[in-house]
């Protein structure tokens, strides 16, 4: 039996790894029930390779499965001792795996599970992004701990760490907290969201150390970004379940989307279609159009979601070679057009029933006499 070919895995507080066809509608778990721990509970996502032939995730008790996609089944186990905290986000570098701890210890593991090499980025660390472009650069941050950028193959000390802005009016410190970080592409410029609803990008290819753009964003706390292809904006959800696009050459909102009914645990845009897909605790996978706003797939998963990985492959939808975002915009055209044929026409007065004509008739006359009432109660 052939195994279904799917467009996105997530990653859900119960342990289950689960993936959406985009193409039937369709949604599995790719575990066993009894997997569902809350040990098991699956933190982060990441490709094996950019052949996306397999999938790594890390669990809540630092166990690193791998789920192979052409066999269909999970092909290997790899346990850590990374210590104590919860893993904050993995990464492949030279077939080794890239762990991230809350405690602030970032480690290299070889496929014995033994530490290659350990960078110690700060206490409370909320976040860690490989630049994908760049595979030797990381960057980090977290409460009280500002963005740092670091070098693989130099981990002695950052090549890079962003300074506070100044104080505010009242000449006050502004607290520090990078909650979700982001790269963007062709350039050096790091982009960030904090948890004080702020947007933030810095460029290390400078002397300034403090953001050039400061936008904020709503007024919640930033729990997920994500850096749109073109590199002129980035998509941002919040705690309070909103999601925006927002324009980095102008510092504005280019568009909000609408559909969610809880917090926003992460994002991630399709590296080539016009697709955003997000999940969020209110248990929904979706997938928005960048452009059109609106939702093209949407998944019940019946468990709280984490974290998710979106495929480059994706289902064609116009057989002759159309684009997809040529085919959404007429089905939308087609959905109106259908909407406005159902509604009834009231051009003229002989369309409408007798009945409606008589109380139009009515409704007339009783508009004309209500001036002449109230000139002569006016008179009175």
């Amino acid at each position: 039996m052939a195994t279904m070919e799917y467009n996105v895995f997530v990653g859900s507080e119960t342990g289950l790894l689960k993936a959406a066809n985009c193409a039937e509608e369709k949604w599995n778990n790719l575990n066993t029930l009894e997997d569902v721990k809350k040990d098991n509970e699956i933190c982060c996502m990441c490709w094996g390779s950019s052949q996306q032939e397999k999938v790594y995730f890390a669990q809540r008790n630092q166990l690193i499965k791998v789920y192979n996609i052409l066999s269909g089944e999970i092909c290997e186990e790899i346990e850590l001792n990374a210590g104590e905290g919860k893993f904050k986000n993995i990464a492949v570098f030279d077939q080794q795996i890239l762990t991230a701890l809350d405690s602030g210890i970032v480690n290299l593991w070889n496929n014995k599970g033994e530490s290659e090499l350990e960078i110690k980025t700060g206490d409370k660390l909320s976040c860690m992004r490989q630049n994908f472009f760049k595979r030797n650069l990381v960057a980090t941050g977290g409460k009280e701990n500002p963005l740092k950028l670091w070098d693989i193959n130099k981990p002695t000390e950052p090549i890079f760490t962003s300074k506070n802005v100044p104080h505010d009016w009242l000449n006050l410190r502004v607290p520090i907290h990078v909650m979700s970080i982001g790269f963007i592409p062709k350039s050096e410029k790091i982009v960030t969201g904090t948890g004080y609803h702020q947007v933030r990008v810095y460029d290390p290819s400078t002397y300034q150390r403090r953001p050039v753009l400061n936008v904020t964003f709503d007024e919640y706390p930033i729990t997920a970004l994500t850096v749109c292809p073109n590199g002129n904006q980035v998509i941002v959800g919040n705690t309070q379940g909103n999601m925006t696009k927002i324009d980095l050459r102008k510092g504005n909102v280019a568009c909000r989307y609408k559909g969610f009914a809880g917090g926003i645990k992460d994002l991630q845009c399709h590296p080539t279609l016009p697709y955003v897909a997000s999940c969020s605790l209110d248990r929904f996978l979706r997938i928005h159009h960048m452009d059109l706003k609106h939702i093209m797939h949407k998944f019940y998963m019946k468990s709280r979601l984490n974290c998710l990985l979106l495929s480059k492959k994706w289902p064609t939808i116009d057989d002759e070679g159309g684009s997809p975002t040529d085919v959404s915009k007429e089905k939308i055209d087609d959905m109106s057009d259908a909407l406005w044929d159902k509604l009834p026409v009231l051009g003229s007065k002989e369309q409408l029933p007798s009945g409606k004509m008589q109380k139009t008739k009515k409704r007339k006359l009783a508009t004309k006499e209500l001036p002449k009432q109230k000139m002569k109660k006016s008179v009175c």
